[in-house]
């Protein structure tokens, strides 16, 4: 029997993104959005991935995203085009990154909403967040 390998899911849904948004505009993982002078913004955090009954290298995980943009229209357009690549990710062979894994289905966990509490100093920026239910399979 193979042994269980622990999933790097940050490398998978980095690597997505990095891959499939448009250059211009800038992914992390979660930090300090004070210290960032760069817009549009995706952030993300996917937390809590646990192995499912028809394992191994099968798992649940939460996938939360952020964006940050000047403008309540350039933050919802990113949103539009963010939530199009997500959803092709489960589309088979769109996701694969090898030595993290792919995504073999997702589902809506909330549609992005726009977030009243960010604030940055000298800037017009609005952000929204959305969630996703991913099942992802090491690869």
């Amino acid at each position: 029997m193979d042994s269980p390998e622990l999933l790097d899911d940050e490398l998978l849904i980095f690597s997505l993104l990095k891959r499939d948004l448009d250059p211009s505009i800038m992914v992390a993982s979660e930090l300090d959005v004070d210290s960032i002078d760069h817009l549009p913004l995706v952030t993300f955090s996917i937390r809590g991935g646990d192995q499912m009954g028809n394992g191994p290298g099968l798992w649940s995980c939460p996938l939360v995203l952020n964006v940050f943009a000047e403008g309540q229209d350039a933050t919802w357009e990113v949103c539009k085009a963010l939530y199009r690549i997500v959803h092709e990710w489960a589309i088979p062979g769109n996701s694969t990154i090898t030595g993290a894994g792919y995504i073999s289905s997702l589902m809506d966990l909330s549609k992005f909403s726009k977030d009243p509490s960010v604030s940055m100093q000298g800037k017009n920026v609005t952000q929204y967040t959305g969630s996703f239910d991913l099942t992802i399979r090491n690869s």
